[in-house]
């Protein structure tokens, strides 16, 4: 619930606290988001895969490098100053 001083939780075991934020990391059946969106999760047939490699190379070294066929996009982007993170 969302109260004057910020957001009231309800716990199990009866008790409740108000907090200033709430993250709703419990996951894809996530009892938070049912409460503030009320809305059906729809798959879209889509999967990502990510990683974080440590990596030199000047195409992500200061860019975001991305191509796509169609089908598959491969995504590439500066992390850190020595990693990049990828998508595919």
């Amino acid at each position: 619930q969302i109260g004057e001083k910020g957001v009231v939780v309800d716990f199990v075991d009866g008790s409740q606290e108000t907090v200033s934020a709430l993250v709703g990391a419990d996951g894809i059946h996530s009892v938070v988001r049912k409460q503030l969106i009320a809305d059906n999760l729809c798959y879209l047939g889509v999967i990502v895969i990510l990683g974080i490699v440590k990596s030199q190379h000047p195409l992500v070294d200061e860019r975001i490098f991305e191509t796509v066929d169609g089908t598959t996009r491969i995504y590439v982007m500066p992390f850190t100053a020595d990693c990049s993170m990828w998508q595919l």
